[in-house]
């Protein structure tokens, strides 16, 4: 196959030969657009969960609609970190550094609207 392109490439990297995660087959040599399109429509059955787990929790109102606005919308920039990775073509076990600190800046926003959100109500 030297010299010929994977016909498959970006679908199932395994029928081609290369490297990819145990079980996923997602490639560890270059971006993945699976591993958004894996987040993204699970997404449908997190999120729902989540806010069904935070209405169990006895909190006010307001506070369970900020909480759960701030995790859809930090799922989201999740989502969307995987995705500009994959365009970039990094594969997922070998961020760069800026991916590093991005990810890093998300998990950092993400713990700060918890903790305002729920100090706003006197739940800390």
């Amino acid at each position: 196959q030297l010299g010929r392109a994977c016909p498959w490439e970006g679908l199932r990297d395994d029928r081609c030969g290369l490297a990819g995660l145990p079980v996923t087959g997602w490639s560890v040599e270059h971006g993945d657009l699976r591993i958004a399109h894996f987040i993204g429509m699970h997404g449908l059955q997190v999120l729902p969960l989540l806010a069904w787990w935070i209405a169990r929790r006895r909190l006010p109102q307001e506070t369970q609609r900020h909480l759960v606005f701030s995790f859809a919308g930090s799922y989201l920039a999740l989502f969307f970190l995987l995705l500009w990775q994959a365009f970039r073509g990094q594969p997922i076990v070998q961020p760069d550094r800026l991916t590093v600190e991005s990810f890093a800046l998300w998990l950092m926003l993400t713990a700060v609207a918890v903790v305002i959100f729920k100090r706003k109500e006197g739940y800390s």
